[in-house]
């Protein structure tokens, strides 16, 4: 999370939705291991990169995936 991010419903991020964030993205990144003939595919870095931008979208973050993320991954989501 970085210090520019907000929920989309104006609130102030708390200790708990980092605690959510986190829950989803290591939930989303054992449901794609299950489907490892499927996630072959692609790079690890963007099987990664999907569960955070899924996360982020779970937790109502206003910005799924910002300038930050793409400098950090090198991956753009339209």
């Amino acid at each position: 999370m970085f210090s520019c991010d907000i929920k989309a419903t104006g609130k102030d991020l708390s200790e708990r939705t980092l605690i959510k964030l986190r829950e989803y993205a290591n939930m989303l990144c054992d449901a794609a291991t299950e489907h490892y003939d499927i996630i072959m595919k692609y790079s690890a870095s963007k099987v990664a990169s999907a569960c955070v931008y899924l996360a982020r979208k779970c937790c109502k973050l206003s910005n799924e995936w910002d300038i930050n993320l793409e400098e950090y991954t090198n991956i753009r989501f339209s």
